[in-house]
């Protein structure tokens, strides 16, 4: 009988604790301020962030964008090692 009224004597004070520990009417949670989204910052359909900068803007920054160019370049490496031969 011991064995059987202490876990649910446990249980029931645990959950008679959790029941007036835990409010019971949260605050509604502040929204934050609203900024309005300007023309330079943007999010995306998947809330990637977007950032548009005028010419003037990006020329005071020193921004220079190019054109992606086509380059062809050797696909070998060099390497060096030992071989081992692992067979008996």
């Amino acid at each position: 009988m011991k064995t059987f009224l202490i876990p649910v004597l446990t249980c029931a004070v645990g959950i008679l604790i959790g029941h007036y520990a835990w409010p019971r009417h949260l605050p509604a949670a502040e929204k934050p301020e609203e900024h309005s989204e300007s023309p330079h910052r943007q999010r995306g359909t998947n809330g990637e962030a977007i950032v548009r900068l005028t010419k003037e803007v990006q020329q005071k920054m020193g921004l220079k964008v190019e054109t992606a160019v086509e380059v062809t370049s050797a696909l070998e490496a060099e390497g060096f090692g030992k071989v081992l031969d692992a067979s008996p």
